[in-house]
This record gives C-alpha cells, structure tokens and sequence, in this order.
C-alpha cells in the first residue's frame, strides 16, 4: 500500500467515526507539495 492510499484509509476513518484530525508535518508537505530530492550524502546511488 502506497502512502498516498495509506492516508486516504486513514482519513475516509477519521471522518467516518468523527473524530477531528489535522495532518502535519513530512506528510502534509509530501500530499501537498511536489516530492523533491535531498542529495543527501546518504542517499543511495
């Protein structure tokens, strides 16, 4: 299951049983945003 699908599960829950969520952080930026690269140096070739 891809992380996209993940959160979609996880949200359809949330909103299914009522429960207020907020979505932050690394995730919110990754659903939002464009993915981009780090090159960090320990990233795999």
């Amino acid at each position: 299951m891809s992380q996209s699908e993940l959160l979609k599960v996880v949200v359809e829950t949330l909103q299914k049983l009522e429960v207020p969520y907020m979505i932050t952080g690394s995730l919110a930026s990754s659903a939002q945003g464009e993915p981009r690269s780090t090159h960090d140096i320990d990233q795999d070739q």
